[in-house]
């Protein structure tokens, strides 16, 4: 058995919290999609791939596609001007997770569901409490959770 710590976040606004998140992590990450998601084009970034390995843990299994980008400088942008209009990561996006130096770092599920968002533990609790007090993020706490 071991214990996965995580904080659990609740957003404010949705669009806000997943462009800081994304611009956060940008550099050496990577970023799995799952969902209905040939309506995005994502095979036109650098670096689209379909091909899933660990850490990736996929969540979606009933999901159409399963993508993984690359979240840099260079792309990260990209990436959010096709799926933030409209909260299109909400309706086609099932569930997305952030890879960075080895593991994972961000989870959504359940369609950007508010229980179903987390960022690793190790996360700096300065950048969590920025976004709250800009009022991105209505709360953020850590549970320990054991899995087997």
């Amino acid at each position: 058995m071991f214990f996965d710590q995580r904080y659990w976040i609740e957003p404010w606004d949705d669009r806000k919290f997943l462009a800081e998140v994304f611009k956060y992590f940008q550099g050496g990450a990577l970023v799995l999609l799952e969902g209905d998601l040939e309506y995005f084009h994502f095979q036109d970034i650098l670096g689209f791939t379909t091909r899933i390995s660990e850490p990736f843990a996929p969540q979606a299994s009933d999901a159409k596609e399963k993508i993984v980008l690359p979240l840099e400088q260079s792309t990260y942008e990209q990436i959010l001007e096709r799926i933030l209009p409209s909260n299109r990561f909400k309706k086609a996006i099932d569930a997305m997770q952030i890879v960075k130096e080895g593991d994972i770092r961000f989870m959504t599920g359940d369609n950007f569901h508010h229980e179903c968002i987390s960022m690793h533990a190790e996360t700096p609790k300065d950048f969590l409490e920025s976004l709250r007090l800009r009022f991105i993020i209505k709360r953020f706490y850590l549970l320990e959770r054991s899995a087997r």
